[in-house]
């Protein structure tokens, strides 16, 4: 009677023991497969993070003034408007912002233009011009509530770009106003437009100064 008992005893304590280990084994696959899938997460994390920091590639067009960087869409305007239509052009805008951060790009200046046949300088009792030093000048404004659409155009389009810049980036962004001294299109949809110009050395920068700077010479010498 007693070895029945204790052959009951030791039979019960191996299933117990068998029980254990299987539940042991059971818990141990299921760490591990949360310590995978947690690993997989913050691998995912890194790669996005990356990719998000990595440079965008662009294309440039190389002119007399520089380089004309190649957008999805030229950003053009209604006549005498300095309305940016962002149903047409905020794929260009995010284009444009993403670029700011490639270590490559020194500055870049967006250039406002208008048509031969719009008028210059607008009367305005709304917008007054923000004269900031990120602003280069070829023009006077005949008196304080007149504003250059050119620069307005170029300025709208900075205040888009800006609000998708890390402000680290936000120094290499400049306007400048041209009025028509660059509208070289028969068709004048395509001068109401602004362009970006992309240096990304001290040569492109000194070769666009000379390139302006002759522009303007050769206007007020008429």
């Amino acid at each position: 009677m007693i070895k029945k008992i204790i052959l009951i005893i030791l039979t019960l304590i191996s299933i117990i023991g068998c029980s254990t280990v299987i539940i042991a084994s059971g818990g141990s696959k299921k760490v591990k497969s949360i310590e995978e899938e947690i690993k997989k997460q913050e691998q995912e994390k890194i790669r996005i993070r990356n990719e998000k920091n990595k440079p965008v590639r662009y294309q440039y067009r190389l002119t007399e003034r520089g380089k004309i960087l190649i957008v999805p869409q030229t950003i053009l305007f209604d006549e005498n408007s300095d309305v940016v239509d962002m149903n047409k052009y905020e794929t260009t805008i995010n284009y444009v912002s993403s670029l700011m951060n490639n270590p490559k790009i020194i500055s870049m200046m967006i250039e406002g233009h208008i048509g031969h046949n719009e008028s210059p300088v607008l009367k305005s009792l709304v917008y007054q011009a923000n004269r900031t030093n990120n602003v280069l000048y070829l023009y006077n404004y005949p008196t304080q509530d007149r504003v250059d659409l050119s620069e307005i155009r170029a300025k709208n389009v900075e205040n888009y770009i800006q609000a998708n810049v890390e402000p680290i980036y936000l120094s290499k962004i400049k306007i400048l106003s041209l009025q028509d001294l660059i509208a070289p299109y028969f068709d004048e949809s395509k001068n109401r437009r602004v362009e970006f110009i992309i240096m990304e050395n001290e040569d492109d920068i000194q070769k666009y100064l000379r390139y302006i700077d002759k522009a303007f010479n050769e206007l007020y010498s008429k």
